[in-house]
């Protein structure tokens, strides 16, 4: 089974130069991390002139706010297409594994960046909420513990490809939702549901200073 390497959009090519921006500011930190990663970086991968990540968000940290808010909006997608429980956690957890220092820089930036610090803390409160509605979490504790073992897979795969990641949810179902089965339940989650990390303050802001 090929594993997914990170989050891709359906069709880049149809994307706004905007959404192209976001995505290549992702995939540029993904590959590169964020050190290496600048505007030429950016703007190589979305194929568009370098001096719209000014004109769209004024700033790398304005860029890297939206980034954020973005991927959220993604994950939701992914969430939508799924059949069930455990192909959202294979997704993920596939997902996980290969993002590398990905987290890590993302959290170097929230220390000096205010706007990503928000994006952050806003999509990590969403996140929780999702979560809590799509595995029918009552306990805020259950989904705290749910996403640390969570990250503990995706680190184990991350360090051993051997990794038998079917094993590794079947435990995890049987440990915090009540057995494995429950994973191939169909997921009960639909967009109205979903919780908005909206970054139109953000946009808002951008769109004044220009």
């Amino acid at each position: 089974m090929k594993r997914m390497q990170r989050i891709e959009p359906e069709d880049f090519e149809s994307l706004s130069s905007e959404e192209k921006l976001l995505y290549a500011a992702y995939r540029s930190i993904m590959e590169k991390g964020y050190q290496a990663t600048t505007s030429r970086t950016i703007a190589e991968l979305a194929g568009v002139n370098q001096g719209l990540i000014h004109h769209y968000f004024g700033s790398h940290e304005n860029l890297f706010a939206r980034m954020i808010y973005w991927l959220h909006a993604q994950g939701h997608r992914v969430v939508e297409r799924a059949g069930s429980r455990r192909e959202v956690l294979r997704i993920f957890c596939q997902v996980g594994a290969k993002s590398g220092n990905f987290e890590a820089d993302i959290c170097g930036m929230a220390r000096d960046m205010p706007q990503v610090r928000k994006a952050l803390l806003d999509t990590l409160e969403c996140k929780k909420k999702d979560i809590a509605e799509a595995f029918e979490f009552v306990d805020p504790n259950d989904v705290t513990i749910f996403m640390g073992a969570l990250r503990g897979v995706q680190m184990e795969m991350a360090l051993h490809e051997e990794t038998d990641l079917e094993n590794c949810l079947n435990r995890l179902g049987d440990l915090l939702l009540g057995g494995a089965s429950k994973l191939d339940e169909p997921i009960h989650w639909t967009t109205e549901n979903r919780c908005i990390a909206s970054d139109q303050e953000l946009q808002k802001k951008v769109a004044k200073s220009r």
